[in-house]
């Protein structure tokens, strides 16, 4: 696996558990964990789809 694709892991794992932290508080709806976890696993499939992950 390649430093980019272990950043952008780091990076989407500490944006899920913000919002793991922040779900059910207001904003201007409300947080929701759910949602930021279907938003990453599509983005992650689209990625590993495309060979992101893959060592060239």
């Amino acid at each position: 696996m390649t430093i980019q694709a272990l950043i952008f892991l780091f990076l989407v794992a500490i944006s899920l558990l913000a919002s793991a932290n922040l779900h059910g508080k207001p904003k201007t709806g409300t947080h929701s964990f759910w949602q930021s976890l279907i938003s990453n696993a599509l983005m992650f499939w689209l990625l590993y789809s495309a060979g992101f992950f893959t060592a060239h």
